[in-house]
């Protein structure tokens, strides 16, 4: 009787260990997924926000040469060349 429950302790012991270990695997398969998912993410978050950063850059561009523009335009002369400047 002691072989048989000396058997099915080791049976048992061997299916508890074969379980953690394949729960285990099965985390770690998870995690790395997760991680590649996360760093997929990144790459696509830093793509766009390079893009916005090159959107905004050419947007302000934009604006100071109308304000320069719209400065330099309300008699078609410079300031310092109009009638009547000194």
């Amino acid at each position: 009787m002691s072989f048989s429950f000396h058997r099915i302790t080791i049976v048992a012991t061997m299916t508890i260990v074969l379980a953690v270990c394949s729960q285990a695997s099965a985390q770690s398969d998870d995690a790395e997924m997760r991680i590649q998912q996360l760093e997929n993410r990144l790459r696509q978050l830093t793509g766009q926000n390079e893009e916005l950063n090159y959107r905004n850059r050419q947007l302000e561009e934009r604006l100071r040469m109308i304000q320069g523009g719209a400065q330099a335009a309300p008699g078609g002369q410079p300031a310092a060349t109009q009638p009547g400047a000194t």
